[in-house]
Protein backbone atom coordinates (compact mmCIF):
# COMPACT_ATOMS: atom_id res chain seq x y z
CA UNK A 1 0.00 0.00 0.00
CA UNK A 2 1.40 3.38 -1.02
CA UNK A 3 1.87 6.00 1.69
CA UNK A 4 -0.72 8.75 1.64
CA UNK A 5 0.14 12.40 1.46
CA UNK A 6 -0.27 14.30 4.70
CA UNK A 7 -3.46 16.32 4.86
CA UNK A 8 -2.82 19.95 4.00
CA UNK A 9 -5.55 22.13 5.49
CA UNK A 10 -7.14 24.78 3.34
CA UNK A 11 -5.99 28.32 4.13
CA UNK A 12 -9.64 29.31 4.42
CA UNK A 13 -10.87 26.62 6.78
CA UNK A 14 -10.00 25.79 10.34
CA UNK A 15 -11.54 23.18 12.58
CA UNK A 16 -13.54 24.07 15.66
CA UNK A 17 -13.83 21.93 18.76
CA UNK A 18 -17.02 20.34 17.46
CA UNK A 19 -15.28 19.35 14.20
CA UNK A 20 -17.32 21.70 12.03
CA UNK A 21 -15.42 23.84 9.53
CA UNK A 22 -15.11 27.47 10.55
CA UNK A 23 -14.12 30.52 8.60
CA UNK A 24 -10.65 31.91 9.22
CA UNK A 25 -10.62 35.58 10.21
CA UNK A 26 -9.56 36.48 6.64
CA UNK A 27 -12.37 34.47 5.04
CA UNK A 28 -14.92 35.79 7.50
CA UNK A 29 -13.79 39.35 6.67
CA UNK A 30 -14.31 38.65 2.95
CA UNK A 31 -17.80 37.27 3.56
CA UNK A 32 -18.79 40.15 5.81
CA UNK A 33 -17.46 42.75 3.38
CA UNK A 34 -19.50 41.13 0.60
CA UNK A 35 -22.56 41.30 2.87
CA UNK A 36 -21.80 44.95 3.61
CA UNK A 37 -21.54 45.70 -0.12
CA UNK A 38 -24.89 44.01 -0.76
CA UNK A 39 -26.50 46.05 2.00
CA UNK A 40 -25.10 49.26 0.50
CA UNK A 41 -26.34 48.30 -2.97
CA UNK A 42 -29.81 47.82 -1.48
CA UNK A 43 -29.70 51.28 0.12
CA UNK A 44 -29.25 49.97 3.67
CA UNK A 45 -26.31 51.92 5.14
CA UNK A 46 -27.55 51.07 8.65
CA UNK A 47 -27.28 47.35 7.92
CA UNK A 48 -23.89 47.81 6.24
CA UNK A 49 -22.57 49.65 9.29
CA UNK A 50 -24.02 46.99 11.60
CA UNK A 51 -22.31 44.22 9.64
CA UNK A 52 -18.95 45.97 9.82
CA UNK A 53 -19.44 46.65 13.53
CA UNK A 54 -20.04 42.92 14.07
CA UNK A 55 -16.90 42.19 12.09
CA UNK A 56 -14.82 44.51 14.28
CA UNK A 57 -16.23 42.96 17.44
CA UNK A 58 -15.62 39.43 16.13
CA UNK A 59 -11.90 40.14 15.84
CA UNK A 60 -11.62 40.00 19.62
CA UNK A 61 -14.78 38.11 20.61
CA UNK A 62 -14.37 34.41 19.90
CA UNK A 63 -18.00 33.66 20.74
CA UNK A 64 -19.28 36.26 18.28
CA UNK A 65 -16.90 34.95 15.61
CA UNK A 66 -18.29 31.45 16.17
CA UNK A 67 -21.83 32.83 15.89
CA UNK A 68 -21.05 34.59 12.61
CA UNK A 69 -19.49 31.41 11.23
CA UNK A 70 -22.62 29.44 12.12
CA UNK A 71 -24.80 32.06 10.44
CA UNK A 72 -22.77 32.08 7.22
CA UNK A 73 -22.46 28.26 7.17
CA UNK A 74 -26.26 28.11 7.51
CA UNK A 75 -25.91 25.82 10.53
CA UNK A 76 -27.13 28.30 13.15
CA UNK A 77 -29.74 27.15 15.61
CA UNK A 78 -32.90 29.21 16.10
CA UNK A 79 -31.34 30.59 19.29
CA UNK A 80 -28.16 31.61 17.40
CA UNK A 81 -30.26 33.26 14.69
CA UNK A 82 -32.09 35.32 17.34
CA UNK A 83 -28.79 36.28 18.96
CA UNK A 84 -27.39 37.34 15.59
CA UNK A 85 -30.50 39.42 14.89
CA UNK A 86 -30.19 41.03 18.34
CA UNK A 87 -26.57 41.97 17.57
CA UNK A 88 -27.61 43.46 14.22
CA UNK A 89 -30.52 45.38 15.73
CA UNK A 90 -28.30 46.83 18.44
CA UNK A 91 -25.65 47.90 15.93
CA UNK A 92 -28.29 49.44 13.65
CA UNK A 93 -29.73 51.42 16.58
CA UNK A 94 -26.26 52.77 17.33
CA UNK A 95 -25.84 53.78 13.68
CA UNK A 96 -29.23 55.54 13.73
CA UNK A 97 -28.35 57.44 16.92
CA UNK A 98 -25.00 58.51 15.49
CA UNK A 99 -26.69 59.73 12.32
CA UNK A 100 -29.26 61.68 14.36
CA UNK A 101 -26.52 63.25 16.46
CA UNK A 102 -24.63 64.22 13.31
CA UNK A 103 -27.73 65.89 11.91
CA UNK A 104 -28.19 67.87 15.13
CA UNK A 105 -24.58 69.06 15.01
CA UNK A 106 -25.07 70.18 11.41
CA UNK A 107 -28.08 72.25 12.46
CA UNK A 108 -26.12 74.10 15.16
Amino acid sequence: MAPTKPHKPSKFVTVTTNSEPAYTPERLAQVLKASRDQALQKGRPDLAAAIMDLHQQSLTDKRLRSLLCAIYRSTATPRQKREFQDHLDSAKRCYTMIQAASQLQLQD
